[in-house]
């Protein structure tokens, strides 16, 4: 009887011990993406500023430009964060996080062939598709504390 108690109460330990790892991987990885995320974010967004007006006022050619050039910027990004590291209990989830990324960084270069196109209305639908992506990439690492690198709305007007 005593036997079974310690291992109960050695598999709580263990099990406890397990959660605080995991929420240690999870600091330990945001801080290592963070500053690579927030370089780029910097970069996307001074670039992408203004760009809604830009396509509203005729300047739609002009503004598909800046679209893929964000987008190459933000390959940029999916491909040094895919490089990282990513904690063993996290892996899955993170992997399906940077396929969502990659994701993104399509819609925003087909956004910008749209734009650079002059069709409006693929425009607006890319941009719809756009918004979807990010929210699934967002909600991919939900708990991990992430600001640089989460994907808002608007950063992309």
């Amino acid at each position: 009887m005593r036997i079974l108690l310690s291992l109960c109460l050695l598999a709580a330990v263990l099990a406890a011990g397990g959660a605080a790892a995991s929420v240690d991987t999870r600091a330990a990885y945001a801080e290592r993406v963070e500053p690579i995320c927030k370089a780029n974010t910097l970069v996307i967004e001074r670039l992408l500023s203004g760009t809604r007006k830009m396509a509203n006022n005729g300047k739609a050619v002009a503004a598909g430009r800046r679209f893929i050039r964000a987008s190459r910027i933000f390959a940029d990004t999916v491909q040094r964060l895919s490089a990282v590291h990513r904690p063993a209990p996290e892996a899955a989830r993170l992997g399906k996080w940077i396929e969502r990324l990659g994701a993104v960084k399509e819609k925003m270069r087909r956004l910008g062939a749209a734009l650079r196109q002059g069709d409006r209305l693929m425009a607006l639908n890319r941009l719809g598709q756009l918004r979807d992506s990010g929210n699934s990439a967002n909600q991919a690492v939900a708990g991990f504390h992430l600001h640089h690198c989460r994907i808002y709305a608007s950063r992309f007007s």
